[in-house]
């Protein structure tokens, strides 16, 4: 049956109401897993919002894939200060989620130096240069996260919690007020723990009770997402942000990036809002 040319834009245009890609995740070892498909090889992918490269991928997944290197062997330099070594290549064809994702730049990086996630096996990191060409909602709660065109704005991305804006080293952070002042906060879906740095605790003279800081207060302009503990390090990539907000927020909230639009929107978990009305 042919489809009239109208009739083929509506039906387009009906597929870009929803989620152009949601991505299931599955939990194992306190790690949210997604589904990578390149090829006839399946690999599970961990998220880094904070990553700046388009997928990492271990040496030993690497050696069954086909993908086009550039011939070099780059230097990079971690959040913790740490160097690291691997070489660049673009995966000619990605599959997430059932879309299909063309020319995705990729870095090869060994398990020991992405292993800050826990001890579950898995092969790859999806990170923060790959989904700032998306609107991205983060979902550990509802255990998915969803791609969206960029520049468009799903419902789960409203109302606008805060403004985000970008480092030196292009790490999205957020202005935070906490019970000690305001703090400029790094996104980070790759740190275990949200941190604040070391230099800010002494400088502030925050009260430490077991390596971390406590604040009741954690405002996002129009969403208060308190308490939230924070733990007490130096991260010396990071020089011009007082911290990060970590694994564990992302664990609790919907977390919604609009890259295109440069805002956060932080939202309750959809059984909480069913519960109650979300907080403002």
């Amino acid at each position: 049956m042919r489809v009239r040319p109208v009739l083929a834009l509506l039906l387009l245009s009906c597929g870009l109401c929803r989620a152009q890609t949601v991505v299931p995740m599955e939990v194992e070892g306190g790690n949210y897993l997604a589904t990578v498909r390149i090829g006839r090889s399946q690999l599970k992918a961990v998220l880094d919002t904070s990553g700046r490269y388009g997928i990492a991928i271990t040496p030993e997944a690497l050696a069954k894939l086909k993908v086009r290197f550039s011939g070099d062997t780059i230097t990079r330099t971690g959040m913790g200060g740490e160097s690291f070594r691997g070489r660049d290549f673009v995966i000619p064809s990605v599959e997430i989620g059932g879309t299909v994702f063309l020319n995705v730049d990729g870095f090869e990086r060994r398990h020991e130096e992405i292993g800050a996630f826990g001890n579950a096996s898995y092969d790859a990191v999806i990170g923060g240069a790959f989904l700032e060409h998306h609107t991205v909602v983060i979902d550990y709660p509802g255990r998915r996260f969803e791609l969206y065109p960029p520049g468009r704005t799903p419902p789960a991305c409203e109302p606008l919690t805060a403004p985000t804006l970008p480092t030196q080293n292009d790490i999205m952070f957020t202005t935070v007020k906490t019970d000690n002042g305001v703090m400029n906060l790094g996104w980070s879906s790759g740190s275990v723990y949200s941190v604040v740095q070391k230099t800010v605790v002494d400088l502030r003279g925050l009260k430490i009770k077991d390596g971390f800081y406590s604040t009741r207060r954690f405002s996002l302009e129009h969403f208060d997402a308190g308490p939230v503990e924070m733990v007490e390090i130096d991260v010396p990539g990071i020089p011009d942000l007082d911290g990060l907000i970590g694994f564990d927020f992302f664990e609790r909230y919907r977390v919604c990036f609009d890259y295109a639009h440069h805002t956060v929107s932080v939202r309750e978990p959809e059984s909480r809002e069913r519960a109650a009305p979300a907080r403002r």
